[in-house]
C-alpha cells in the first residue's frame, strides 16, 4: 500500500494545544490546519505562494507497478489485488455453485466503496441489498 508521506506532525497542528471550540477554528488561518511542509510542497507544484491556497482536497493513489514475489515468484503484488482477487474468486465460486434441486439462490455481492464506508450510496450498507435478498 502506500508508503507514508508524513508522520508524527501532532505538534506542528496543535495537538498539545488546548481544545479550540469551532468558532475559534472558524477563525483561524487556513494555513493552521494543516502540515506547513505540505502546504509549501502543494505551493511549490501549483507555482504559487502558501497563501494564495485557500482550500485542497488532496487525493493519493499507488502508482506503483505490480510485480511478482516469493521465492518462486508465486506472488502477485499490487495495488487494488484485493478487490479484484475477491471478486475474480466469488465470481468463479457462483458460476462453479450448483442450484439444481435446491430453493435456495447463489448470490454474489460486489460492493464500491469499501475503503470509505459502507454507508455510501454504492457501499455495502444500502438498503438495496436488504431489499434484493429478501426477494
Amino acid at each position: 500500500h502506500l508508503r507514508p508521506v508524513m508522520g508524527l506532525i501532532e505538534k506542528e497542528l496543535g495537538g498539545d494545544e488546548k481544545k479550540l471550540t469551532s468558532i475559534e477554528k472558524q477563525q483561524q488561518p487556513f494555513t493552521a490546519h494543516h502540515n506547513s511542509r505540505l502546504l509549501s510542497l502543494l505551493s511549490a507544484h501549483l507555482g504559487c505562494s502558501v497563501g494564495d491556497i485557500v482550500a485542497f482536497d488532496l487525493c493519493l493513489a499507488d502508482h506503483q507497478p505490480a510485480c511478482l514475489a516469493g521465492f518462486d515468484s508465486e506472488f502477485v503484488m499490487g495495488p487494488r489485488q484485493d478487490n479484484l482477487v475477491q471478486a475474480w474468486s466469488g465470481l468463479q465460486a457462483l458460476a462453479k455453485h450448483k442450484t439444481a434441486g435446491s430453493s435456495s439462490a447463489a448470490v454474489l455481492c460486489l460492493f464500491d466503496h469499501e475503503e470509505v464506508g459502507s454507508q455510501s450510496a454504492h457501499g455495502a450498507g444500502t438498503q438495496l441489498t436488504n431489499l434484493v435478498l429478501q426477494r
